[in-house]
């Protein structure tokens, strides 16, 4: 660790965070080793010393240093942690064991050379396989031309084929009648389900740019460029929302790129018709991704499932833009989930302090606990990005300004 001249990423002690010291530190951890610090966790001490007192706070970098040793392909041995951490040696004996059967990546999405690609791909009528590009829950994605119009596809296979659970084909029909309904520039378009020995397609619109998670690894990205892609993407929820279509599942990684940075929004698989009460989800069932869910989401409260969901989904998109991370992280999916519920989060601007505090407000905004005190539309969301961007107040400030007003009044 550098000396105190160089304080941690996030001075934390300066910004007086109330979130959990071992996330804070895990934070600052991911940063310097993308940026080329490769630290060790001991060198936290010195600033923390009562860290070593702290087993949870010491186990969520411990266990972040052997992720991103991982992640980075740097030497990762059972042997040396255990010298390191003798404390901790059954502990590390089950991640190691857990990396082991894995044998993957944590990432639900990971790109082709990641896939456990075995070769055998599949043989559709009309279209050449070219590559594969990813695989997620229920779909494996490659990169195809289709003969007929000579145009270059993302062909989206459901994984299991006629083995298919009916649960894995609602959603991947949902997927493909939800995008059908949805033409519009920053949303990947279908061109077609097709249906070849019991095997189901999705030909989709190719998008070669990568994934915005790709794009972020880790680092905080241009304020003013974080702006612009939350406005573009909210900009298409609300073309979702005005035609009864609530996506459930934002997060970096199912926004595409193209190969001029534009962002587009994939992945339907769990999106929800507002005018359908008949779901494939019962009360009480958790869907999405913990570090990108919404507290309805969390708590299983499908009912209250809504676009305000996703403005809860922008809002964490964005702080991951301008911090680097997701606000809510853990080993575990019900430490995230309760974080998610009960937690408020150090707003970006105590973590980075030249973002400025209309953006800081927005991105917190979307990101209240109850549905309703978020923004009451995408497009609301959008118009206040755009004053931001054009250095206009935005509607946000008007607003606590009146409340101040009332308040002041009202005493």
């Amino acid at each position: 660790m550098s000396d105190s001249s160089n304080p941690t990423r996030f001075d934390l002690a300066a910004v007086g965070s109330t979130a959990p010291l071992g996330e804070m530190l895990c934070a600052d951890q991911r940063l310097r080793w993308l940026q080329g610090q490769r630290i060790p966790v001991e060198a936290y001490f010195e600033h923390y010393p009562d860290l070593p007192s702290n087993p949870n706070a010491l186990k969520d970098l411990v266990l972040g240093e052997i992720r991103l040793r991982r992640e980075l392909r740097e030497p990762l041995e059972f042997t040396a942690f255990c010298k390191r951490f003798p404390d901790f040696i059954e502990w590390l004996r089950e991640q190691f064991d857990r990396i082991r059967e894995s044998g993957s990546s944590d990432d639900t999405e990971r790109d082709a050379d990641e896939s456990e690609d075995d070769g055998d791909w599949p043989d559709l009528p009309g279209f050449q396989i070219i590559e594969p590009i990813g695989r997620g829950g229920v779909g494996r994605v490659y990169k195809a031309r289709q003969f007929k119009l000579n145009r270059i596809v993302a062909l989206k296979m459901l994984l299991a084929g006629a083995q298919a659970g009916a649960k894995a084909v609602a959603r991947f029909r949902t997927e493909a009648e939800a995008v059908a309904r949805l033409q519009h520039p920053y949303i990947v378009q279908i061109f077609d389900i097709i249906e070849h020995e019991n095997q189901l397609f999705l030909s989709l619109e190719y998008v070669g740019g990568g994934n915005l998670a790709k794009k972020i690894a880790g680092q905080p990205q241009p304020i003013r460029e974080a702006a612009e892609c939350i406005r573009t993407l909210a900009l298409a929820v609300q073309f979702a929302h005005e035609r009864g279509i609530v996506h459930r599942d934002l997060k970096p990684g199912n926004i595409l790129l193209t190969e001029d940075g534009i962002p587009k929004i994939t992945d339907f698989g769990l999106a929800k018709r507002m005018d359908d009460d008949a779901s494939h989800t019962k009360t009480g069932t958790v869907l999405g991704t913990p570090d990108y869910m919404a507290p309805e989401q969390a708590e299983g409260r499908t009912h209250d499932i809504g676009p305000a969901t996703d403005i809860y989904a922008l809002g964490i998109i964005l702080y991951e833009l301008l911090i680097g991370l997701p606000p809510f992280r853990g080993e575990a999916m019900v430490h995230v989930l309760d974080a998610v519920r009960f937690q408020v989060p150090a707003s970006p601007r105590r973590l980075r302090p030249e973002i400025p505090r209309d953006l800081d407000t927005i991105c917190m905004h979307c990101l209240e606990k109850e549905p309703a005190q978020r923004y009451a539309s995408a497009e609301a969301l959008a118009d206040d990005l755009e004053r931001f961007i054009a250095g206009k107040p935005i509607h946000l400030r008007k607003t606590g300004i009146w409340n101040t007003i009332v308040s002041w009044f009202g005493k």
